[in-house]
């Protein structure tokens, strides 16, 4: 699969009626000169990732803090489900909106939701001498369409049609997980490449379970270092990021490197007593080598040990994710002595440029997932235990063109874009003319 350094299709998210296209910056300029602006908390300022847990937005925390700048007055609105007013405040200042003193509730003027009615009766009490103002909401607001307001439409990556869906039934923790990618590919803030979104999407988790799992069995077999082989070069250093402290070498070494006495000599010097080592494969032949190659010394760990017996469906995917990983195509085709001989594998420009956009997607994702999971109530262990299952699901998804293709919307999305939706509003768009004009 090449993906090249193109933009993700159809990633256009800041959506809104009469304006265009919208970054934060053009946040900004629609509402200068205004006196006022409503916010919409929920999606919005702020994702709920998990139960109880709460991120900022940092796309909506880019917009707010440059019309927060030029002295335009922020409220902010929201349905009351994450809890009483204090609560919101809480959650406001840690997301970073510390500027934002005013918060309304559905709940104040006896509402279940910030209906139409609610919009009204906000508007009467916090703008009683009708000053300027506009507002901002994941959902159309006919309240802000009566009133020919300012109003930007924000689709939340919770309903963004074109973002990644993992499956219906899905535990806490999987959950979170689908969560957290969307919201940071989704938020508008920026726009990548395939590849980096396949690398974060996906090949992140993959090496994030991977070495969560590497862990656990340094503990289980009292290990006082991690050796990889060069083809587990991005395991290496994803570990690094999660142990620091853990002492790590690198077996350069690949399965197709050329096994003679000069290779295993090698092998013995490079890998210590007491020392689990690590191969990014499938291949059980390359690891029954290594092992014999170091035994009394080292307990060899690949990714058969990982996933466990899989139907041949599943390995080829699993075989795809790891040739993904690969930044380039060197290798050592022998050992003379101590002299290294490097060779290259064919690789078109594409090709490499694909792996550096996947590899920089890795390594965003493990930093910003691992920040996440420390902050939340999810433990890390979580996802090494029981994500082998999920690991699997979610890598045939992903090459499945077919199925990160299927639109994912909600059923007013639907609705609205079904030809019967079409049709209906292209008519109550004529009757509407047609009023206007008597």
């Amino acid at each position: 699969m090449a993906f090249t350094a193109e933009w993700i299709p159809g990633q256009n998210l800041w959506e809104t009626r009469n304006y265009g296209k919208y970054d934060g910056v053009n946040y900004v300029r629609v509402f200068l000169g205004h006196e006022q602006v409503y916010v919409q908390i929920e999606d919005v300022l702020v994702f709920e990732t998990a139960p109880g847990y709460y991120r900022q937005n940092p796309f909506m925390k880019q917009a707010m803090d440059g019309i927060a700048y030029n002295q335009v007055k922020i409220i902010a609105y929201g349905t009351g489900s994450f809890g009483t007013k204090k609560v919101y405040e809480k959650i406001l200042k840690q997301c970073g909106y510390s500027y934002i003193e005013t918060i309304v509730l559905a709940d104040d003027f006896h509402k279940k939701s910030c209906n139409f009615f609610f919009c009204q009766d906000m508007i009467r009490k916090y703008n009683p001498k009708n000053k300027k103002y506009g507002m901002i909401a994941d959902h159309l607001l006919p309240f802000a369409k009566l009133k020919h307001l300012d109003f930007l439409l924000y689709t939340s990556p919770r309903y963004y049609a074109s973002r990644y869906y993992f499956g219906k039934q899905l535990s806490q923790d999987e959950q979170f997980f689908e969560n957290f990618v969307n919201e940071q590919l989704f938020n508008g803030l920026w726009k990548e490449s395939r590849g980096y979104h396949f690398g974060y999407a996906f090949e992140g988790f993959f090496l994030y379970t991977f070495c969560h799992f590497l862990k656990q069995e340094v503990i289980r077999y009292e290990k006082t270092s991690v050796c990889f082989t060069a083809e587990a070069e991005v395991v290496r250093q994803a570990y690094e990021i999660f142990y620091p402290k853990d002492d790590t070498e690198m077996l350069y070494g690949w399965k197709d490197t050329k096994r003679d006495d000069n290779f295993r000599e090698y092998i013995h010097k490079t890998v210590k007593n007491e020392t689990l080592l690590v191969d990014f494969s499938m291949n059980l032949a390359w690891k029954e080598y290594l092992q014999e190659e170091t035994k009394g010394k080292a307990e060899v760990r690949n990714l058969c040990d990982f996933f466990g017996k899989r139907d041949e469906k599943t390995q080829n995917f699993i075989k795809k994710a790891i040739a993904m990983t690969r930044e380039t195509g060197f290798f050592i085709e022998q050992y003379e002595g101590e002299l290294a001989i490097w060779k290259q594998r064919e690789a078109s420009i594409r090709n490499l440029r694909n792996g550096q956009e996947v590899h920089r997607g890795i390594m965003d994702f493990i930093r910003q997932f691992d920040q996440a999971v420390r902050q939340s109530i999810y433990n890390r262990n979580n996802f090494a235990k029981k994500s082998a299952g999920f690991l699997c699901e979610a890598l045939e998804y992903a090459f499945d063109e077919e199925k990160r293709s299927k639109l994912h919307m909600q059923p007013m999305q639907a609705v609205l874009k079904s030809k019967a939706g079409k049709k209906a509003i292209n008519f109550a768009k004529k009757v509407y003319r047609g009023m206007k004009k008597k």
